[in-house]
């Protein structure tokens, strides 16, 4: 199954650009304003989320990136800045509102697959070794457990 990208811009043409070239690996939903991303990502459970700077209506691509990463249930979700602004500032913006990464349009869509499959394996390996650290952490109590009735035994029989 190809993983889900949900592509937040007012731009119509953005949407149809990246299904056009990219289609082939990942599945695509939409969203034009911050507010509906918000909306979309509660329903949609997307794997990654492209994410533009300006959009119409109270929102902005960096307040629905805060927003998605203040979640717990969404913040593991990685969230790219793309966008025409191509000053440091609005980088560094995007990076402090949470945002994985940042492409400057007109972006190299070959560059972007290979951004969204690394920030993918990436979140494979995080999931991997949460579930690891969870049942390492599951092992030393039953272990701790079992020490401590030993040594109840120990003392009674002593």
């Amino acid at each position: 199954m190809k993983p889900k990208v949900l592509i937040v811009d007012d731009e119509e043409m953005s949407p149809l650009y990246l299904e056009q070239f990219l289609g082939d690996f990942f599945t695509f939903d939409y969203a034009s304003s911050g507010e509906a991303a918000l909306a979309k990502v509660a329903t949609s459970n997307p794997a990654v989320i492209l994410m533009d700077v300006e959009m119409p209506g109270g929102m902005t691509g960096y307040e629905a990136c805060r927003a998605i990463k203040d979640h717990k249930a969404t913040q593991h979700i990685p969230v790219f800045f793309i966008s025409a602004h191509t000053m440091a500032e609005d980088r560094l913006k995007a990076y402090e509102s949470g945002g994985d990464d940042y492409v400057s349009k007109p972006f190299v869509t070959e560059e972007l697959k290979h951004k969204i499959t690394l920030a993918l394996v990436h979140q494979d390996k995080r999931s991997e070794l949460a579930e690891k650290a969870r049942r390492a952490a599951t092992m030393a109590m039953t272990s701790i457990r079992e020490a401590a009735n030993a040594g109840a035994i120990l003392g009674f029989l002593s």
